[in-house]
Parts: C-alpha cells; sequence; structure tokens
C-alpha cells in the first residue's frame, strides 16, 4: 500500500498490521532485512540500445463439433502480423517482422537518475578515497554496449559480468586544461574565446554533430565511432546528426592510454545493490530498492601537504577499446602531427578536495555530534557561562543583572528575541519561538480561548518582560495562511461549514415549528390526494381553506429557546457526515467516508500534527539554535500545532462568528478520532510529541542516512507501533526524526550508514615517498589492506568481523619492479591495476585457495567478480548510537489492576494527544449574540464594519447576595488590586512641602459609532454626546485620553479608570450604574498608543481599567515630555450600559432654559505621577451621559440585517 503523506510511516505499519487482521494472514515477510543487502555483478535490461525486429505467428486449432473421436475434423487457422501499408499481394501467410529501436540518451544523463555521489560537491576527504556515484536505475551502466571488440560486449566470465558503458574517472584541473588559445582552436572548440575563461570542471560545451565534424573536432581528437559501429551506417549516422548538446573533455592521450589501458577490466567497478530502504528519510516500511552503483578507477591525490582540487567525470567509454589502437601509434610515433588530446563526452561532473593523510573523517565527525548534542535551544556553552556568571556574583542584583537573569531563563525556554510592528507601525521587541521547544509544556491557562476569529487574543504578555509573547499568535496565523493557500482544502472546508450549517438549521426550524419532514411529507402524499378528492364528492357550498394559526414562526436559530436545539443538530450531524459508515473514519474503515470533504479536512489536520507544510523558519526561528554541525532533541509544542489548527479551522467562517460551534464540534470528532484505537489494529494513530534534528555535511554526503529507534518496552504483539513517526530532509544537510513516545522510554537512536553510500577507499592506509634514512631505503609509497571475510555459506548473525588478511605492501627504490603492489596500484598514474587486484583479492580471501571447487568452506567462489571486489573496497560501515541517560529503576507497564510499582521502578505514561477544548468556559451562559450583516445602504456601512452585536434577550443585574459570582470573560480578573500599594509607589526623594499635583489629561466617553464631543462645557451639556440604553446591538464603548499640553516635567506611573456597574451592594445606596454586570465582551484594546496595555479587573460595584506601561522594570516612570503620551485613548469592546435608574434633569447646550431628563453616572480616573518632590495622585470624575432612547444608526442597523430598506 503506497501512501504519500507526511504520516507514511506509521499509516503504512497500521495497514500492514489491519490487512493481517482482516485477511487473517500474516503480511509478506520482506526478502531483506534492514541491515541486509543483495548485490548483483551487472543487471542488464531485457533490450540493451539497438534496432530489432519482431515476428508474431499465431497457430489456432480446434474440433469441429459433432465429428467422432477417431474421425474428428480439426480445423486449423495461422495469424501473422503484417506491417501498416503491407505490400503483400500473396495470399500465403508469412509473417511481416516488425521494426522497432530502443533508444538510450548516449550523451546526456538524466539528472533525476542520480541518487547520490561521493565526495559531495565541494565535500573534503582523504586522497585515497575511490569516488563513486549512486543511480537510481540498476540497469544504467549496462543499457549501451561498451565496445565492439572481444569480450566488451555480452556477458563475460561464465555470465559473471559485464563492461559497463560507462566509467567514474578522477582528474585533476591540470589534466583537463588546455593551456594555449592555439589548442583550444586547433580542437574546434568555438565556446571559449580566452584561455583564461575555461569551465572549473574542465568541460567544453557543444553539440554531438559539431564533435564528429571534422571541420570542428579533428579525427584523431575524438572516438572513433566509425570503427565501433562498423556496417552500421544507420546508426552511425544518427549519432553523427543529433543535436543535442554534450559536454566534452579533452585529456591527454598519454592520461587516457593509462586509464583505458584495459577497457575490459572496468567490469569489476559496476555492480547493484537490492536493499531494505526501512530507515531512511521519506521512504516506506519495507519497500526494496535498487541502485546501481560506479566507483573510481582513479585516485586522488594523496601524496599532498595541503588541500587539493580533484573532478570528477562520469564519462562514456562507448567504442573506447577500438579507439586505443590509434592512440598507441601516436604515443609510439611522431608526436608532432595531430592532436596530442582526445575528447570523452562526459554525463556528469562534480568537485571536491582531496586532502592530506589522515584528516577529520567520518567517525570523527559523527563523536563531535554525540559529544555537542542537546536540547533545541541557544547553545549551552553561553548558557552556562551566563549561569556561572550569575551563581558567582556577590554583589547586591541590580536591573541590569536581573534583566540578564530574565533572558537566561528566555533563552533555557527556547525563545528568541524578534523585531515586531504593531497596530501603530512602530518597530518594538518581541518574543517567539515555534513548535520545537527543549522542554514539556504545560496545558494552557484557563482564560485561552479554544476558538478565535483573529491571532490578537492568543498574544501574552509576560509579566517577567513586559514583552509580547507572538509565539501562538504567529501559529495562528500561519494555520490561516496556510488554509487559505491550499484551495483544496479551503474549499472543503467551505463545502463542510455551509452544508452542516444549513442542515441543522433546518432541522432545528422544522423542530421549533413542528414542521413535517420532508420524506414523511411525501410519504403522506398519496393520503392527502384521496382526502381532496372526497372532499371534491362532497355537495354544499363552496368554501376556502383556511390557514392554521398558533405560535409565531421560529426563523433565528440562534434565539435562547431554539439555540439548545441548534446545537444538539450540529452535533449530531457533525458526528454523522465525520464517519465513515457507523464508526468515525480514521482512514482504514471499510465503509467509505459518509462525507468526502471530511476526508481532506481529517488528513490535513492530521498532516499538521506531523510538521507538515511548517515553513522552516517557524521551526527554526533562530539560527543559532541548529549550528552546521549540530544534533539537537526537542519537544513538541501541542497548543502551539492546536492554535494553527485553529486558524485554519477559522477560515470560510461567515454564520458563526461570535460562538463558533461547528469549528469545536469538528475538533471534538478529531480528539474522538486521536482518542480511539483504529478497528482491527488495536493500535491508537501515533501522534509525534519529541524528536530531534540532525544538520551536518554527513547528510549530505550520505542523503540516505539509515535511523533505527530502539525502545525499552516494546508493545505487545499484535499491538505494535511504529518505533517511528516521521523522517524527513528539510534540505541536504538538516533532516528531521519525529518519534510519538517520551525520552524516558528511549533506549536508543542508531544512525548508520546506508549500504548503498558507504565510501570506497584503495585501502585502509595509503601513504607517499618516504626519504632514505640510515636503517630504512627510501619508500616510493606504501598501501595497507584489511580485507573482510566472506561467506557463500553459513554467514554468522550479527556483523561480519573485520578481516581474515591484512596485506601490507612498501614500494622501495631498490625493488620497485619486484613489488606485488605494482601489481594492484600504479603510483605514477594513480590508476588501479584492476584485473591483477580482483584474482588477488579473491586469492587472498579464499578459506583454502587451493582447495577444489566442491570442498565445504565458509567463502569459495573462484571467479572474481564486482560485487566482490565493491565489498574489500567499501569501508567499514560506521554506525553510531545514541543512548539518554540511565534514569534509577525500571521502566514498566501500568499494572492491569491499577496498583502502584514499587519506586525506583516508574510507570510508562501513555501519551494523550487531543486538540484543545476550553471546557471551562461556560459557553451556555454566554449572551446570545446576534451578528449584524452586511448593510444595504451607505447610511449604516460605518456602523456594520465595526461589527455590532445584538442582545436578543435582557438579563437582570446580579444581586450582591448571589451564592456564587457570575460567569466572566476570561480575560478579566475577578479582583480589583488596591489603588497601586506596590513598590510602584515608593518614595523616591522625598522633598520637603506638599505635592501640587493636576490632572494632565482630558477625558471623554462615547459610542464608537459617534463622532467625539466635549460632553459639558460651561453653556451645558451637549445634547449628542450619550450613551442610548435601548439599543438592541451592542457597541464598543470609546475612553478618550489626551494629554492637555504638548510636554510635562510629570512622569506617569499608570492611569487607573473606575466604571460603576449595576451590581453594587445596595446599602449605601450605590451611584448610577454605567455598565451592566458581569461584563462578557472581548475585553479592551489600545486604540493607537501600544506603549500602554490595558488590564480589566471586575469587583462588587465596579469594572476597574488599569493602563499599564509595557514594562517590568520596579518603579518605571513614563515621561510626558514628548508626544509619546499624546494620546492614550482605549476601546472597550460591546459592554451593556445599565439602564437609567435615577434620572436627573440636566441643562443642554443650545437650549437654555430647557433641561432634560437623562441619567448620569461617573467614572473615577486616577492619574497616578512621580514628581521630584515624590509620588501621588490625581483623581477626576467623568461625566458621563445615558438616555433612555434607541439610535437612529441602530434601528438602521436592524433593518439593514432583516434586508427591509424601506425601513431604513
Amino acid at each position: 500500500m503506497a501512501i504519500s503523506t507526511p504520516r507514511a510511516l506509521p499509516l503504512q505499519h497500521m495497514a500492514r498490521v489491519v490487512q493481517a487482521r482482516r485477511d487473517r494472514v500474516s503480511p509478506d515477510p520482506p526478502p531483506l532485512g534492514r541491515d541486509q543487502m543483495q548485490l548483483y555483478s551487472y543487471y542488464r535490461p531485457g533490450l540493451v540500445a539497438g534496432d530489432y525486429e519482431i515476428t508474431v505467428e499465431q497457430d489456432i486449432s480446434a474440433t469441429i463439433p459433432g465429428s467422432s473421436s477417431d474421425h474428428a475434423k480439426v480445423q486449423k487457422l495461422q495469424v501473422t502480423n503484417v506491417r501498416i501499408n503491407s505490400t503483400r499481394t500473396s495470399n500465403t501467410p508469412v509473417a511481416e517482422p516488425q521494426r522497432f529501436e530502443v533508444v538510450v540518451p548516449r550523451f546526456t544523463l538524466d539528472q533525476t537518475l542520480i541518487n547520490s555521489y561521493y565526495p559531495p560537491d565541494g565535500h573534503q576527504d582523504e586522497g585515497r578515497i575511490l569516488p563513486h556515484i549512486v543511480l537510481n536505475d540498476p540497469h544504467y551502466p549496462w543499457e549501451i554496449d561498451a565496445g565492439s571488440s572481444t569480450n566488451m560486449s555480452g556477458p563475460v566470465d561464465g555470465d559473471r559480468n559485464l563492461v559497463p558503458w560507462v566509467a567514474l574517472i578522477v582528474f585533476d584541473p591540470d589534466d583537463l586544461r588546455i593551456p594555449t588559445m592555439d589548442e583550444i582552436t586547433a580542437l574546434g572548440i568555438a565556446s571559449i574565446d580566452d584561455v583564461n575563461k575555461q569551465n572549473a570542471h574542465g568541460t567544453f560545451s557543444m553539440q554531438v554533430q559539431d564533435y564528429f565534424s571534422d571541420l570542428r573536432v579533428p579525427k584523431d581528437a575524438r572516438v572513433d565511432f566509425d570503427k565501433g559501429f562498423g556496417k552500421d551506417v544507420d546508426l552511425l549516422n544518427e549519432v553523427k546528426s543529433t543535436t543535442d548538446t554534450a559536454q566534452v573533455i579533452f585529456p591527454t592521450k598519454e592520461l587516457f592510454s593509462h586509464i583505458f589501458q584495459d577497457c575490459e577490466a572496468l567490469k569489476y567497478l559496476a555492480h547493484v545493490r537490492n536493499i531494505n530502504t526501512t530507515g531512511f528519510p521519506d521512504a516506506g516500511i519495507e519497500q526494496m530498492a535498487l541502485y546501481s552503483v560506479v566507483v573510481s578507477c582513479r585516485t586522488g591525490q594523496f601524496d599532498i601537504t595541503k588541500p587539493s582540487t580533484q573532478i570528477c567525470h562520469l564519462v562514456s567509454i562507448e567504442n573506447v577499446d577500438v579507439t586505443l589502437d590509434g592512440v598507441h601509434r601516436w604515443l609510439n610515433g611522431d608526436q608532432k602531427t595531430g592532436s596530442k588530446r582526445i575528447g570523452l563526452f562526459s554525463l556528469f561532473s562534480w568537485v571536491y578536495t582531496a586532502l592530506p593523510p589522515d584528516p577529520v573523517n567520518f567517525v570523527d565527525t559523527v563523536e563531535n555530534l554525540v559529544r555537542k548534542q542537546q536540547m533545541f535551544r541557544a547553545d549551552e556553552a553561553i548558557t552556562q557561562a551566563m549561569e556561572s556568571s550569575h551563581e558567582k556574583s556577590t554583589d547586591p542584583p541590580t536591573a541590569g543583572s536581573k534583566a540578564s537573569r530574565v533572558l537566561l531563563d528566555r533563552l533555557k525556554m527556547g525563545y528568541t528575541f524578534a523585531r515586531w510592528r504593531p497596530e501603530t507601525g512602530e518597530e518594538t521587541s518581541a518574543i517567539n519561538r515555534g513548535p520545537l521547544v527543549p522542554q514539556q509544556v504545560s496545558d494552557p491557562a484557563a482564560d485561552m480561548p479554544d476558538c478565535s476569529n483573529t491571532s490578537k487574543e492568543f498574544q501574552i504578555v509576560d509579566k517577567s518582560t513586559g514583552l509580547t509573547d507572538l509565539s501562538y499568535s504567529s501559529a495562528w496565523q500561519l494555520g490561516k495562511t496556510l488554509a487559505i493557500a491550499d484551495t483544496v482544502f479551503s474549499s472543503a472546508l467551505l463545502r463542510f461549514r455551509s452544508s452542516l450549517h444549513n442542515l441543522s438549521a433546518a432541522e432545528t426550524r422544522s423542530t421549533m415549528n413542528q414542521s413535517t419532514p420532508k420524506t414523511a411529507l411525501i410519504q403522506s402524499l398519496s393520503a392527502s390526494m384521496q382526502h381532496v378528492n372526497q372532499l371534491s364528492a362532497q355537495a354544499g357550498p363552496p368554501r376556502r381553506l383556511q390557514a392554521a394559526t398558533g405560535a409565531p414562526v421560529v426563523v433565528d436559530v440562534q434565539s435562547p429557546e431554539a439555540k439548545p436545539i441548534f446545537m444538539e443538530k450540529l452535533a449530531a450531524n457533525v458526528a454523522d457526515k465525520s464517519s465513515a459508515g457507523p464508526t468515525p473514519f480514521n482512514g482504514f474503515n471499510v465503509d467509505p467516508a459518509n462525507d468526502n470533504d471530511w476526508a481532506l479536512i481529517h488528513d490535513w489536520m492530521a498532516n499538521k500534527l506531523f510538521l507538515a507544510d511548517i515553513p522552516p523558519h517557524y521551526l527554526v526561528p533562530e539560527s543559532s539554535f541548529l549550528p552546521s554541525e549540530g544534533l539537537r532533541f526537542f519537544y513538541i509544542d501541542d497548543f502551539w500545532i492546536d492554535c494553527l489548527l485553529d486558524g485554519a479551522l477559522s477560515v470560510a467562517n461567515h454564520l458563526d462568528h461570535h460562538d463558533d460551534a461547528l469549528r469545536v464540534e469538528i475538533k471534538r470528532r478529531f480528539n474522538k478520532y486521536l482518542r480511539e484505537k483504529v478497528p482491527d489494529s488495536g493500535i491508537k494513530p501515533q501522534i509525534p510529541g519529541y524528536g530531534f534534528i540532525l544538520r551536518s555535511k554527513i547528510v549530505k554526503a550520505m542523503p540516505d542516512l539509515r535511523i533505527t529507534v530502539n525502545w525499552l518496552i516494546d508493545d505487545p504483539v499484535g499491538h505494535k507501533r511504529h518505533p517511528v513517526c516521521r523522517y524527513t530532509k528539510f534540505d541536504d544537510t538538516t533532516l528531521i526524526c519525529l518519534l510519538d513516545r517520551s525520552p524516558e522510554e528511549l533506549e536508543s537512536i542508531v544512525l548508520a550508514q546506508p549500504p548503498h553510500q558507504q565510501r570506497f577507499s584503495l585501502g585502509y592506509s595509503l601513504t607517499g615517498p618516504r626519504p632514505a634514512t640510515d636503517k630504512h631505503p627510501a619508500l616510493l609509497g606504501r598501501l595497507e589492506f584489511k580485507l573482510r571475510k566472506l561467506y557463500t555459506k553459513n554467514p554468522p548473525a550479527g556483523e561480519w568481523k573485520t578481516s581474515i588478511a591484512q596485506p601490507t605492501m612498501g614500494v622501495d627504490a631498490a625493488h620497485a619492479k619486484d613489488d606485488q603492489t605494482q601489481q594492484w596500484f600504479n603510483w605514477d598514474t594513480r590508476c588501479l591495476q584492476l584485473r591483477n587486484m580482483a584474482a588477488g583479492i579473491n586469492k587472498i580471501i579464499q578459506r583454502e585457495p587451493q582447495a577444489p571447487p566442491n570442498q565445504d568452506g565458509e567463502y569459495i567462489d573462484l571467479v572474481p567478480n564486482s560485487c566482490e571486489l565493491a565489498l574489500e573496497l567499501n569501508d567499514p560501515s560506521y554506525y553510531f548510537v545514541i543512548r539518554p541517560p540511565k534514569l534509577p529503576g525500571k521502566l514498566v507497564p501500568q499494572p492491569a489492576d491499577g496498583s502502584a510499582v514499587k519506586p525506583p521502578d516508574r510507570v510508562i505514561v501513555p501519551r494523550d494527544r487531543q486538540l484543545y477544548i476550553n471546557e471551562t468556559a461556560d459557553k451556555a451562559q454566554d449572551p446570545p449574540i446576534k451578528k449584524a450583516t452586511a448593510p444595504a445602504t451607505q447610511a449604516v456601512l460605518a456602523m456594520a464594519r465595526r461589527g455590532k452585536s445584538k442582545s436578543t434577550m435582557s438579563r437582570p443585574a446580579a444581586s450582591s447576595t448571589a451564592s456564587s459570582p457570575p460567569p466572566m470573560a476570561p480575560h478579566i480578573q475577578t479582583k480589583t488590586p488596591p489603588f497601586r500599594a506596590s513598590s510602584r509607589l515608593k518614595l523616591l526623594a522625598a522633598a520637603a512641602g506638599p505635592l501640587q499635583l493636576q490632572s494632565q489629561f482630558t477625558f471623554a466617553t462615547y459610542a464608537d459609532y459617534k463622532p467625539f464631543a466635549n460632553p459639558r462645557t460651561s453653556d451645558g451639556y451637549d445634547p449628542n454626546a450619550y450613551l442610548p440604553t435601548q439599543n438592541v446591538f451592542l457597541y464598543d464603548l470609546i475612553f478618550s485620553i489626551r494629554k492637555r499640553v504638548a510636554a510635562s516635567s510629570f512622569q506617569l506611573l499608570e492611569i487607573q479608570i473606575d466604571f460603576p456597574t449595576d451590581d453594587a451592594p445596595r446599602r449605601p445606596p450605590p451611584p448610577e450604574p454605567l455598565l451592566r454586570a458581569p461584563y462578557s465582551g472581548e475585553g479592551g484594546r489600545m486604540l493607537s498608543n501600544q506603549r500602554f496595555t490595558p488590564l480589566l479587573f471586575a469587583d462588587a460595584g465596579r469594572l476597574r481599567v488599569r493602563l499599564l506601561p509595557r514594562t517590568v522594570a520596579d518603579g518605571y516612570r513614563f515621561s510626558l515630555g514628548d508626544a509619546k503620551s499624546a494620546e492614550m485613548s482605549f476601546r472597550l469592546a460591546q459592554p451593556e450600559v445599565a439602564s437609567v435608574k435615577a434620572g436627573v434633569f440636566l441643562p443642554m447646550r443650545g437650549s437654555p432654559g430647557k433641561p432634560q431628563w437623562r441619567g448620569l453616572a461617573s467614572a473615577t480616573v486616577v492619574e497616578m505621577y512621580a514628581t521630584p518632590a515624590g509620588n501621588g495622585t490625581v483623581t477626576t470624575k467623568v461625566d458621563v451621559v445615558k438616555w433612555a432612547t434607541r439610535d437612529v444608526e441602530d434601528v438602521a442597523l436592524e433593518a439593514a440585517e432583516s434586508h427591509d430598506i424601506s425601513a431604513v
């Protein structure tokens, strides 16, 4: 079952378990284990490149029915294939061959065929390393015959080997660089007009037909395809007329002859590996993969003292065998005539750096990674230095040291600082972190919303720093962005929301109005027609049918009496649509999904739990958290993902703006999927909560780095979870692994080299010349091997031990010609003597080399082959194991009887992943709100844009004798702090004499849809400056705070505003209330000056708003000497204005002698200052006029909502 999704690993694993349960058979075992591989010396395709004919003949015979068995009559028919437009005239059935051609690109290589190559571009490694390239196509090296001479086409050595048509060669830059412009011109290279502009890879771009043109490239400077193709003139002409652009290199003929002196021996440098890809990044479960591997026949420079650039070329060697004769004649003859270079087609090339002996290698790199592993946060060297500095300090804490301590705490929690622009547009600082955190995150606070239509509700003011924490806010906004960008998901969500809301609303109206369901109405249609016929047959005067009268029709499903039924219908319909047949949808149901849109929504949400599509800069918000060589472990912040999903599900919400019940029900149904085991598997969905990120050049060198995760306790048989949730690469150097169990359950993590991406090298050690000494003659070179013990019978379990022989070969000046090393390696040209090496190694690794082939032994194979040589040239397969610190005691599963375990043993706590739903919020007591729709006239446009809400029922004022407080909005604190009895009011430098403080601000309160007006002047109150108490739509309250003068020497500590509410004790008589209690709006926010934060506190008889500067410094004083405090107005969202209780007659401006009856409430404003003489307060009473009326704007808004334009 192929599954392409970030959840592929657990889903494929569960699919196998479910299939085994349902089919009652075990899945087919994998042909190879995850630590095994199968090697082939070649993998020739069924048809190599070339022209073919196919002839088809079919003979059909049948016994004629009715004939006796002794004299059966047989009818025969012969069918042959005939070409289209055949000119055959004879009726005799003669098969005509159909011609076709198998085409293989000879001069270019499709880049998608490349799996990996080593060393990678720009990588550094030892000079003894033999570069190699891994191809995804196992047939590629043998798709074309390598040549036409003996043993160059077709299998050889008893079908054990086959010469490939490509070879990998290492060049020095000087090997390919053409020194003069005259030589470039002589070679017909038109793409270069300056000798200094040659390609760094040494290639020259030209069309294939130009390469074969005698007018461009001299005949003796190219491969002899004319001789190679022989009499196949059609193929030769086709090749010579190819217009494809190819890359050509021009090594010298001398180097060419050294490299290709034995073309047939290149059969030992190409082979195929069949491996199990389990544990590879983005690979599935128990999937087999075939890779072809081509190894270089030449090493890089090894006798060096500083790094040296090397160029690797995968070249075509087609017809090179027949070209060697001409090259040898030129080398042995007159070299003054003709070209001294020859052109080869380069199919792919890259550059790496060869290092002197004993450089930093794979083992050193891995050890460095493991040694510096840590949790995902700032470098521990930095945090430990800061911690040590704090511990050693004996000085009293200062503001700077406190700030440093707070910074250290935030760094340990995985936070980083970011620039942030609030609504005002100014640039400030905030703290932020992504979903990957260094420690487990506790459950969200009780006042956190579970559904929001804006990311602002998830912005948290850090009380320790005064900075805004944007983590959850950015997650919500990202979720909304991802949902909008994914048109398939957003369309499915819109359809799902609309259909369920409409269906639930229709069923609610039908229930409330006692309407006959559609199905029952259709079923009763026949009886109704019979009744009409009976009435028409009766005699009597005609009469009209009268409509039945009764209760008014319920239309609004948000009305108090209809909403409970609507919620019940909505929950039932969501449960039905999110199921597959009778069971909840889980992706493995026998029945199809009841709603295809839910399947899309479900998969989209589930993928996000696996961090799918989350941009890397959200996962790694600070680059220093993940250095270039780093291993970092992390937890996943579940609430961060919950905020992302809430932002995504807020899309397409066009019906429920205040209480998105449908969104909550979607989360409930998804939680049911997360909570229950998938039938026939016994496994709950695996959701990651822990993991690690590896960033290293190792990942680039070995892109299929294999991971194995081992857990301390195995799951029961038949209920085993997959050990890994996700394993993928972000880029060519970074991979991430997600796990679903806690770190204390972890036994080890093993990262190992993949079987097809292990290094190849010439021996264990390769050194260059050594000068002569008194005791030792001069050494021309030294080569050491550690040959592995191989098995053709009874291989041991586990790791195969190192070697059976360690041949050490040295070449001294006196015996250079006699030394065996010369037979394996040419020290001058750095080329492998492949035929001698393959035969010599084959002889050494035989258990008893002289024994006959039929004698028992552990390894008996007398035919050298590419598989054998590849295993011996492979570097050891390294792996490293990461083990967490051991804790005391054992980790045991929870006892079946629920009893406790004895310390120090620990119980496994199963992970119960659930999307956050705020069950503590008493949403049933929220005021039923009617939302305004888009108005139809410009008269109410400005008002509707503010999102007014209509209260459809009145609530009595809360009694002060109630046994429990009324429900509060989550952002309101229920206890009001005293008037600044904190350390902010301690005297700074008390001066003699009383403080002379005056209010520095003007205050006013008005409805948000009215213009600002000064409520009271010397000639009376403004008749338009009032708050209506009879409006049916709620509106925001604007509290204007403006500075009186441009500059002041005062320093502001804070401002407190008390609004009287209607829940004050009756004794003594309370003042005229301004607001109804409890306040259940969405809180307060600054209009423009984001330097202050409004905090709300509720107490009996008042609602207090505190305007505090965004800081944590004790005794902080906000200067009023500039424009930063010119305005500090805020908006109180949708309070309910209390009705007039004790009205008074007020003089009105413009109507002298005609006072009007109004309600007069007062807000108390306390300004707190720090002055050179000390600290003090200024109290101001702000009159607020109420009028028991309904504004015309409110009437117009209701008319627009009901589309009654005439009422407007």
